[in-house]
């Protein structure tokens, strides 16, 4: 790894293609936000985030993704793009380089996990053993809480990486919360162009913060952003059909694992139900 090096780390479903978006835009931009002029003529990352984890070892691209939707490259391909690098992933945080700890910057991308899970049920089609389980399985539901994924479970991977910054990274590592990315995205712009060191005026702002609009990036002819972006909201989970003993079930989980970290603080409010609208005043 290099000193200039960016990794992006999320859990799945938790923003990770609309983050690395604004990541490649940052590194990637002028100060009129436009391509970076020596940029080669297909860029990797340009359509969106390329998986380490997913490459072909050595120099013989392959088509990558399911479908071969994230394009045809090879793990030669993701070591020779321009600096400052971007690799986008999702491991755990125990199969980061052993380099990062000493080079380079760590963004991770975190989420209410009731998102997460709601997310996760629906991508590339309802989940076929539902949401409480049938023939085909456990159900959603009871595979998150399990942490039955390829990444492992959400609450372990979002205490996991707390713990690795502060043993390792200190101000090398930033942490950005889906909710606070919705809330006010010009303030999280600022903020991330502050930790990646990259000038960010009011017109290149401007650019980014329209390019990486969740329903711009979703309407891409690409199909990437449309595949892997389902709404691009908050507290979507409300609309999930699961009884409230449930989340209370979910609740538990959460106040065990990240309930008294730092990283868990701003998804709280967001795991609560939303407060009924006021109503109208009599005329």
């Amino acid at each position: 790894m290099s000193d200039d090096d960016v990794v992006m780390l999320s859990y799945p479903k938790a923003g990770t293609t609309w983050v690395n978006k604004i990541l490649y835009m940052l590194l990637r931009t002028d100060e009129n936000g436009a391509p970076l002029p020596d940029l080669p003529e297909v860029d990797l990352g340009e359509s969106g985030q390329v998986y380490p984890d997913w490459l072909p070892v050595g120099g013989e691209p392959a088509t990558v993704g399911p479908g071969g939707f994230m394009g045809t490259y090879c793990f030669e391909d993701l070591l020779n793009q321009p600096t400052p690098r971007l690799f986008s992933t999702h491991v755990h945080a125990d199969l980061l380089p052993e380099e990062l700890k000493t080079k380079g910057r760590l963004v991770y991308v975190t989420r209410n996990p009731k998102d997460c899970l709601n997310s996760l049920h629906y991508f590339r089609g309802e989940a076929k053993d539902g949401w409480f389980g049938n023939e085909h399985g456990p159900g959603s539901f009871e595979r998150f809480l399990a942490g039955v994924n390829a990444y492992g479970g959400h609450f372990d991977h979002a205490a996991a990486i707390e713990d690795y910054i502060e043993a390792h990274l200190g101000e090398r590592g930033l942490v950005l919360h889906y909710e606070a990315l919705k809330a006010d995205i010009c303030s999280e712009l600022q903020r991330i162009a502050a930790f990646l060191r990259v000038p960010l005026n009011a017109t290149k702002l401007e650019v980014i913060r329209d390019a990486t609009d969740i329903q711009t990036m979703r309407d891409k002819k690409d199909g990437l952003s449309r595949l892997l972006i389902r709404k691009g909201v908050t507290k979507d989970w409300e609309n999930a059909p699961i009884p409230s003993e449930k989340w209370a079930e979910f609740d538990q989980r959460f106040e065990e694992t990240l309930g008294s970290r730092p990283i868990g603080q701003p998804m709280r409010p967001y795991m609560l139900p939303s407060e009924p609208a006021a109503p109208e005043p009599e005329q």
